[in-house]
């Protein structure tokens, strides 16, 4: 499974260029593909593996690494019929005996270290109580016929409020999507326009046609995962299925450019749309003709956002900071890399 990895905060991106985690645009995301957890506890159910020792059948995996045999130091010496040598067996018994004669000697200078520590500590404790009790009492030490409570004369530390978990640390789960669909609630973690994707999709689908694209490269994968409490609790989800075009001209692939659909997989409401290509002006018309259809079908005013877009990001999208413009309930973002533009029609946080 292929997954873009941050560099930031090493979560799942599920964008090409922005992290959702860290709120973070990444113009060279890690590519992983990855058959194993990162960032993520294993799951319990698949114990019959090598990581748990066993495999199909209840077989032992066996270590992969034993401990070597004790090499026999035969000293040039060729060994037969497991007799040894005479030479050899002499001077193991000699090795053996100085070897245990050091032992002793050790063990007796570690017993005379230890007993000198112990009556060195002694020493100076009682040198210490002697001198700490010499001191005048001080005047500000309450009497025992004051009230006197605890928490006097101490700082005021917090210790009742220990720091939050963040949401990424519990317990995470990857989900179906059966089983987001049976759930029938919209994920926690993105926000929703509230209008279908699949209406988006044939739009821009005739729009790219418009363009001169081809129509054959368009794919679909979703990514469903829940973070969870010990106790079940789902503190924070993401549920997204995507519909990316991948764009292509005279049957030749463009590399870089494409049309991602963000959509809920549980209700089917639009996240995000990504936009990547080469050539600006197809970006931005793109970009303000999907603007159009979301302000219709949410009855918004002609204009409410695509006109903004097409007047302010031609300009601004080549700036060193990008375009970056927040109106109601929409993030229109967009920035310059390498030779191509990357935007993104999101719903404001």
């Amino acid at each position: 499974m292929v997954q873009k990895i941050c560099p930031i905060c090493d979560q799942v991106m599920k964008h090409s260029h922005y992290c959702r985690n860290c709120k973070s645009w990444v113009k060279h995301p890690l590519v992983r593909d990855v058959t194993y957890y990162l960032n993520e506890r294993h799951p319990r159910k698949e114990s019959n593996c090598s990581y748990h020792g066993k495999i199909a059948g209840n077989q032992t995996v066996k270590a992969a690494f034993q401990e070597p045999p004790e090499a026999t130091a035969t000293a040039g010496w060729i060994l037969q019929g497991g007799n040894g040598n005479g030479q050899a067996d002499g001077l193991r018994k000699e090795y053996g005996n100085k070897k245990k004669e050091n032992g002793v000697i050790w063990a007796a200078i570690v017993i005379v270290g230890v007993v000198l520590a112990v009556s060195l500590l002694k020493t100076g404790m009682n040198l210490a109580g002697r001198y700490f009790l010499s001191w005048p009492v001080a005047d500000n030490v309450p009497s025992y016929e004051e009230q006197f409570h605890s928490w006097e004369g101490e700082e005021d530390y917090e210790t009742d409020n220990p720091e939050e978990t963040s949401w990424w640390e519990n317990e995470s789960r990857e989900l179906t999507d059966e089983e987001v669909k049976d759930a029938g609630k919209a994920c926690k973690g993105d926000g929703h326009f509230v209008l279908q994707g699949s209406g988006l999709e044939e739009l821009v689908r005739r729009l790219l046609n418009e363009q001169g694209y081809d129509q054959s490269m368009v794919g679909r994968h979703s990514y469903n995962i829940g973070y969870y409490l010990e106790n079940g609790e789902c503190v924070n989800s993401f549920f997204s299925s995507y519909i990316n075009f991948t764009l292509a001209a005279n049957g030749e692939v463009i590399y870089g450019d494409y049309v991602d659909i963000d959509c809920d997989t549980a209700t089917g409401d639009l996240h995000a749309v990504e936009i990547s290509m080469h050539d600006k002006e197809d970006a931005i018309e793109l970009t303000v003709r999907i603007l159009e259809y979301i302000e219709k079908e949410w009855n918004l005013e002609e204009g409410f956002w695509s006109d903004a877009v097409r007047r302010e990001m031609p300009e601004q999208i080549e700036n060193e900071d990008g375009y970056d413009w927040t109106y109601e309930d929409a993030w229109i973002s967009g920035s310059l890399y390498e030779d191509g533009y990357w935007i993104t029609i999101d719903v404001a946080e």
